[in-house]
Order: structure tokens, then C-alpha cells, then sequence
């Protein structure tokens, strides 16, 4: 069992990628992407369902332990401070990073594609509407999900060199 393994770490091995692949992704700019609605919407509605469990996780754990359920959640003077001091700090952070919409994407760009393009692609072609031809990127003579998963390579693929 004393035998090295390959997930273990090695002593004597400096492990360090590529100094143009870390260069690389150093200078890559962080840039807002688009999210589409129905993404949001999906966090949105998890966020309510987990919530909702803990709530009730906490009641039920008050009422085992005998405690008055209500004097927990209802301190409506400290709540009403405490959704102000919330609205207040948000308002500072917008104002302060200045947080603009993203606009989303009219246009499907074959030559510098996103991940959040190619997702779109695969929406449009999963609704079933009409696409030109020019998003046949594999030729074979359709345009469907082969197509959007060769944008979504495109998409994560770095230059040849590590460089960008």
C-alpha cells in the first residue's frame, strides 16, 4: 500500500501550467454576459423553494423544543429595519459599481462565439425556428444540435499557443 499513486502529490515535481496559458487568463477582461430570462427565472424560483424549506425547518425545530414559533419570526419592527438597511446598502452597491443592464445578443457570432451563444443556438434550433444555413457549421446539409454543440467548442476553445 506504500506504493505512489497517480492522484498523489509528488515531492520532488513542480506541477505549473504554461506561462502563455496563464498569461493568457490573466489578461482576459471579465465581461457581462447576457443570462437569458428563463435561466433567472429557474434560480429565482429554487431560491423561494429552498427558503421555504428552511423556514419551515426552523419551525418545526422551535416547536420541538417548545419554543413560541411566532416571537421567532415575527418582530415586524426589526424586520421592516432590516429590509431598509438592506434596500440602502443595494442602492449604494448599484450606485457605487454603477451596474448597467446587459443587453442581450441579437446576433449569433460564428467567428468569436460565447457560451451563452451557443446556448442560444441550441434554444433556437430546440423551438424549431427557421435558421439560415450559414449555421451548418459541421456541412452536413441540417442545422441542429451537432451544429450547436460545435459553437459551444468554438466557444471555450483557446488559440493555438495558449494565447488569446
Amino acid at each position: 500500500m506504500n506504493e505512489p499513486r497517480d492522484n498523489d502529490p509528488i515531492n520532488d515535481v513542480e506541477l505549473t501550467a504554461p506561462e502563455s496559458l496563464v498569461s493568457a487568463l490573466r489578461d482576459r477582461k471579465a465581461t457581462p454576459r447576457f443570462v437569458p430570462p428563463e435561466i433567472d427565472r429557474q434560480i429565482l424560483k429554487r431560491g423561494h423553494s429552498e427558503l421555504a424549506r428552511a423556514i419551515s425547518a426552523v419551525r418545526t425545530d422551535a416547536r420541538e423544543t417548545g419554543v413560541n414559533d411566532r416571537k421567532i419570526v415575527s418582530f415586524p419592527g426589526l424586520w421592516v429595519r432590516f429590509a431598509a438597511a438592506a434596500a440602502v446598502v443595494l442602492l449604494g452597491m448599484f450606485v457605487w459599481f454603477r451596474v448597467e443592464p446587459v443587453s442581450q445578443p441579437t446576433q449569433i457570432s460564428l467567428e468569436e462565439p460565447t457560451v451563452v451563444e451557443a446556448f442560444l443556438l441550441a434554444r433556437k434550433i430546440e423551438s424549431g425556428e427557421g435558421l439560415p444555413s450559414n449555421f451548418d457549421l459541421n456541412g452536413d446539409g441540417q442545422v441542429n444540435e451537432l451544429d450547436a454543440n460545435l459553437l459551444a467548442q468554438r466557444a471555450v476553445q483557446l488559440p493555438e499557443g495558449g494565447a488569446m
